[in-house]
């Protein structure tokens, strides 16, 4: 197997196509900074007429929405 493709599957990576021409792998779904800091924000404003609720409910539909990265790599 390519040295690059083994290197992605360590870091948690996984195969979702391996054809002849190449193969595809799709990352992790990881959550972004602006996410992080959304939930924060929430977690803090919840006091205040249930705004924080609102923008944690955002940060986590964000999340979810979000397609994970993927990479194919060409066989040679």
């Amino acid at each position: 197997m390519n040295p690059q493709i083994e290197e992605l599957i360590l870091q948690g990576w996984r195969v979702t196509s391996d054809g002849p021409t190449g193969t595809q792998l799709q990352a992790p779904k990881r959550m972004k900074n602006s996410d992080l800091v959304a939930m924060f924000a929430g977690v803090v404003l919840i006091p205040f007429f249930g705004i924080g609720l609102f923008i944690i409910g955002a940060a986590v539909i964000d999340y979810v929405r979000r397609k994970p990265e993927t990479k194919f790599i060409f066989k040679v």
